[in-house]
């Protein structure tokens, strides 16, 4: 045997060593973690800190609007890229880590070109085409990140991932509002996204390490193959990926979900929309005691969600928790609308946006673990993109409800269609059938 076929021998050996995430179950946690704290890092950057520094510097509402509303277009980009992510891949790397790498590679290369904006004011199209860039990556990255989950987590552990995940996103937000804030004020645009652009490439050391199954390529010029499972569960054409599509969201339990989101979700833009007009307008807060109050909330939900949602979604069931959440959330909106006399109480709304804030998280981890359990392999992208893009849409359809009711209803009355919301969501729940569907998933693969 020649030194280099023995070289090539040690490098697959020491490959096919690799840990791999479907083995490990701490791995797949700290993988999610980091790679959901690297979509919420951007947010703190591009919606937070970057608006608020340029609006001390004398940018008008109007362009910091059109800045913030063009770099998140992306986002609504989901439904258009997850096919593609359904449809192609480089196999031998895994169904979805080529695109969760060249997603952080993308995100890197954004920041590092807001680095390039000495002057963001004189130069603020610049600032947009990069917020634009880094948050087409971002999309990518998050689809790609969701499909991985589906495709590499374990039935029985997606309640306890979404947690990680969700709250490891939060956290993200949270601390790169304030860090990228003090960054900017005190070394500029420039030195600050570079900062930001390390991160992502270490960040991306990350899937870069760590394969989908074992026997599968590190890189494209590494010894491996791909799995027999992601070949199976990869669509062979458009036509399928449409067939099935259509197949499983006529499913009773995809129904069911769908209900589902459309009532919460619309009763949650609304409650959220109202609580801004209720205390800022009517009660008198100042708006820094309203955001700093969501804030700290924030915080608190994603340390808890990372810690304890998911293991307790896990302990009473997806569907228990889902509805132990809208009910108990339910129960406290009726209560504050029957009293609308307590709200000059500061403590009283307080307490009841804290406990929303808490509550939405579980009901959001359910909710993630039960639109992953409910998606067929060969179109899991997709479909949860399709969820996703749903949730998005119900939330923005009840919070643009606002207006009329709050005229035709009143404030505390306004309160009672978002219980009704919630209670009929929580009813359109109890359909789902995770045995049943799954079953009829399996007949759809075969």
């Amino acid at each position: 045997m020649t030194p280099s076929e023995v070289m090539v021998k040690w490098r697959a050996a020491r490959a096919t060593n690799l840990p791999a995430l479907t083995q490990q179950r701490w791995l797949r946690y700290v993988a999610f973690s980091v790679l959901y704290a690297a979509q919420g890092l951007p947010y703190g950057f591009i919606v937070v800190a970057l608006p608020a520094f340029l609006a001390e510097r004398g940018l008008s509402a109007a362009q910091i609007g059109s800045f913030i509303g063009i770099a998140l277009l992306p986002v609504s980009m989901k439904l258009l890229v997850a096919p593609l992510m359904d449809r192609w891949s480089f196999l031998p790397m895994g169904r979805r880590r080529p695109w969760v790498l060249a997603a952080q590679l993308g995100m890197a290369l954004s920041f590092a070109a807001f680095a390039l904006v000495a002057q963001p004011l004189a130069h603020l199209t610049w600032l947009t085409i990069a917020g634009f860039a880094a948050y087409f990556f971002i999309a990518f990255q998050d689809v790609a990140v969701d499909g991985m989950a589906i495709d590499v987590v374990p039935l029985q552990e997606q309640a306890r991932t979404n947690g990680v995940m969700r709250g490891s996103m939060l956290l993200g937000m949270s601390g790169s509002t304030a860090g990228v804030s003090w960054l900017l004020n005190h070394w500029g645009l420039p030195p600050t996204a570079l900062l930001v652009s390390g991160m992502m490439v270490a960040i991306m050391v990350v899937p870069l390490l760590l394969r989908e199954r074992p026997g599968e390529r590190l890189l494209p010029w590494s010894s491996g193959e791909a799995s027999a499972q992601a070949t199976l569960s990869t669509a062979p054409n458009w036509k399928s990926i449409g067939r099935n599509l259509v197949q499983v969201l006529v499913l009773p339990s995809s129904l069911a979900l769908a209900g589902t989101i459309l009532a919460c979700r619309a009763a949650s833009g609304l409650l959220e929309a109202a609580l801004t007009v209720i205390t800022v307008q009517e009660l008198g807060w100042q708006d820094t005691t309203f955001t700093q109050l969501n804030a700290s909330g924030y915080l608190a939900a994603g340390l808890i969600g990372m810690l304890l949602g998911g293991r307790l979604v896990d302990t009473i069931g997806r569907k228990r928790a889902m509805t132990a959440a809208a009910l108990v959330l339910m129960v406290a909106t009726v209560l504050l609308g029957a009293g609308p006399h307590l709200w000059p109480e500061r403590g009283v709304v307080s307490s009841y946006i804290i406990a929303y804030l808490l509550l939405d998280m579980v009901f959001t981890i359910g909710f993630y673990a039960t639109a992953m359990a409910l998606c067929a392999p060969r179109v899991a992208a997709t479909q949860f993109a399709l969820y996703m893009a749903l949730s998005n849409f119900a939330f923005s359809v009840g919070a643009s409800r606002l207006g009329i009711l709050k005229d035709t209803f009143g404030s505390a009355h306004l309160l009672f269609w978002v219980a009704g919301g919630l209670a009929l969501g929580a009813l359109l729940l109890q359909l789902i059938q995770f045995n049943v569907h799954r079953q009829r998933l399996d007949a759809l693969e075969k």
